[in-house]
C-alpha cells in the first residue's frame, strides 16, 4: 500500500527539497575543497552529497513530490556534477572535451524540458539518463580518489557517461511529441 502523500504538488519548503536545496548550496564547499587538492575531504564530501540526493529522492516519492522538487532536483544534479567537471578539468585532471560533450548534453535537455513545460508537458528521466548520472557520479568520484589507479577508471567511465548522455538526449528526443500531448506530469529523477 502506498503512504499518502505528506505535502502536495505545489509545496515549496518540503524536507526534500531542504535537502535539495543544501546539496546546491554544498557544491561550493566541494569545489573548495577539490581547489585545495584535500583529496579524501572533497571525496567524502562528493560521496555524502550524493547520498543526500538519494535521501531526498527517496523523502519525496514517501511524502509526494513536487513541482519545486521536480525543478531543484535535476538543477542541484547539474551544479553538483558540473562544478566538479569544471573545476577538475582546470586543475587538469579531467578532458575539456568530456566536460563540454556533458554540458553541453545538459544545455540542451535543459532547453528541451523547458519547451515541453510550455507546452503543459513535462519530460521525466530516462532510465538512460539515471545510467549516465550515475556513471558520472561513479567517474566523477574515481578522479577525486587520491589512489594512482583510479584516474584511468574514472576516465573511462566519463566517457562511458558521454556515451550515454547522449543516447539518452537522443531518446528524448525522439520521444518528443509525447511529452506534450500527455500532459503535465512530476518527476523526481
Amino acid at each position: 500500500m502506498t503512504p499518502k502523500p505528506v505535502f502536495g504538488p505545489t509545496a515549496l519548503l518540503t524536507p526534500a527539497n531542504v535537502l535539495t536545496i543544501i546539496r546546491i548550496f554544498s557544491s561550493a564547499g566541494l569545489v573548495a575543497l577539490v581547489v585545495s587538492d584535500t583529496e579524501w575531504w572533497a571525496f567524502c564530501m562528493f560521496i555524502a552529497i550524493g547520498i543526500t540526493d538519494n535521501i531526498d529522492g527517496m523523502l519525496a516519492r514517501r511524502q509526494g513530490t513536487t513541482r519545486s522538487g521536480a525543478f531543484l532536483d535535476p538543477l542541484a544534479d547539474k551544479v553538483y556534477i558540473g562544478s566538479v567537471a569544471v573545476t577538475l578539468a582546470v586543475q587538469d585532471k579531467l578532458s575539456w572535451a568530456i566536460v563540454s560533450l556533458l554540458l553541453s548534453r545538459e544545455i540542451l535537455v535543459s532547453i528541451f524540458r523547458s519547451w515541453a513545460a510550455g507546452r503543459g508537458g513535462s519530460v521525466p528521466a530516462s532510465a538512460w539518463g539515471k545510467l549516465k548520472t550515475f556513471v558520472t557520479v561513479v567517474g566523477l568520484g574515481a578522479l577525486l580518489l587520491p589512489v594512482s589507479w583510479s584516474e584511468i577508471y574514472g576516465h573511462l567511465l566519463l566517457w562511458v557517461a558521454v556515451a550515454l548522455a547522449w543516447i539518452s538526449a537522443a531518446g528524448y528526443l525522439r520521444r518528443a511529441p509525447s511529452y506534450t500531448e500527455k500532459g503535465p506530469s512530476i518527476d523526481v529523477g
